[in-house]
């Protein structure tokens, strides 16, 4: 895949690191030119441009009407909501990604300003938190589609009925999958002979009637 990524800071450069190693092309602006040259330096494999990633001129010179994805991963949501907003209805970018910084500002990154997917770390940081205090219920990580699906978290607890379960006999939701169950250190891809232990860690894609379903089966 192609991808554009703007804003090549701690977390832009981690990004660009992870797509470069999984051999997808890589094309990275930055508007700081001390970042944009150390980042040279450790990623030599990207494509590097120079100047302000909402400008269409260089988004242009990028070939952004080429690209798969582009994701705007500045400090700045200003930033990455104009840039988004471009990427989207100026050139049709099939897939806009933006990070949100100010957890106040989230509503604002939506299908009508360009947004597809909306990280926000605050958000994530949140989930996370939560999880670790009430072990027993879902967590969403990630929503997706326009909130339409979500990546959810579900805690297998002791003495449940979904203990000692294999996964082929559990009523999973239409149009839910599970993508992974975290045990004791190791991530295990499930399917359907996995038996489920309790303190399993689960993580699942499903949309918002799955995701009441499985926390009902998860309870």
């Amino acid at each position: 895949m192609r991808i554009i990524i703007v804003g090549c800071g701690k977390v832009g450069a981690y990004v660009a690191k992870q797509l470069l190693d999984s051999h997808h092309q890589v094309t990275v602006i930055e508007e700081k030119e001390a970042i944009l040259a150390k980042n040279q330096l450790d990623l030599p494999n990207a494509d590097y441009r120079l100047g302000d990633g909402t400008s269409p001129v260089l988004l242009e010179k990028c070939a952004i009407d080429q690209v798969d994805a582009i994701a705007y991963l500045t400090g700045q949501d200003d930033v990455n909501l104009v840039g988004s907003t471009v990427a989207k209805f100026n050139y049709g970018v099939p897939r806009v990604v933006a990070r949100v910084n100010n957890p106040k500002n989230e509503w604002l990154f939506d299908a009508n300003m360009g947004v597809d997917s909306q990280v926000s770390q605050a958000s994530l940081l949140a989930s996370v938190i939560i999880n670790e205090f009430n072990m027993d219920s879902a967590v969403t990580l990630m929503k997706l589609n326009h909130d339409e699906n979500a990546i959810v978290e579900l805690t297998v607890p002791k003495g449940s009925s979904v203990e000692q379960v294999a996964i082929k006999d559990l009523a999973i939701p239409a149009d839910t999958i599970l993508i992974a169950v975290h045990r004791q250190g190791e991530n295990i891809i499930p399917n359907g002979q996995t038996v489920l232990q309790a303190k399993d860690h689960i993580l699942a894609y499903t949309n918002s009637s799955g995701q009441k379903q499985l926390e009902a089966l998860f309870t």
